[in-house]
Parts: structure tokens; sequence; C-alpha cells
């Protein structure tokens, strides 16, 4: 399943709702509308750049400083200068 999530002229960020790396957690995609082509995977992964799409915590961005597994699930524990979170990966996509 492919959600779509940000549209900047010919390319947008999207989460699939599988795995593209070896990660537990999800990745995201850059694609390329006009081409019809995947330009970058983005695994979720510590140093990558996040942004929220859902839950409490809805646009927040910064950096993952973490990934742990709690209960089955995983979260990605989220810092910037705004302060932290911690938010359920399936909440979040990757972004450069």
């Amino acid at each position: 399943m492919i959600k779509l999530f940000f549209f900047e002229m010919y390319w947008f960020y999207c989460f699939v709702g599988g795995y593209l790396s070896n990660s537990k957690a999800p990745s995201s995609i850059l694609l390329n509308l006009k081409d019809n082509k995947i330009l970058e995977i983005l695994p979720m992964e510590k140093g990558k750049n996040a942004f929220v799409i859902k839950g409490k915590h809805a646009g927040y961005s910064g950096k993952i400083n973490e990934i742990v597994s709690r209960g089955g699930k995983e979260i990605a524990k989220i810092s910037s200068e705004e302060g932290k979170v911690n938010v359920w990966t399936k909440n979040i996509i990757i972004i450069k």
C-alpha cells in the first residue's frame, strides 16, 4: 500500500507499507512522476531526517536518534530544536 505525502513538481515522497531495507522499520521512496521512476529509497534508520505524518505529533520534524522495539511495535526517538518525541515508525516518513 502506498500513501502519498508530499508533492513538489515531478517528485513526491511516499510511505511504503512494506519494508524496502534490512530494517524492521518501513522505508520511504522518492518518485519522479514525469518518468515513472523510483529516484531513491530512503531507509528509516538512525541519523535520518524524519517528518511525522500522523498522530498527536503530526507536523513535527527532526533527526532520528534511535529506533527501538516496544510491545511488538517499532518506535523512533526523534529530536530537533523544538524538543524530543517518541513516535511509531508507521507514523513517519524519511525526508532529505
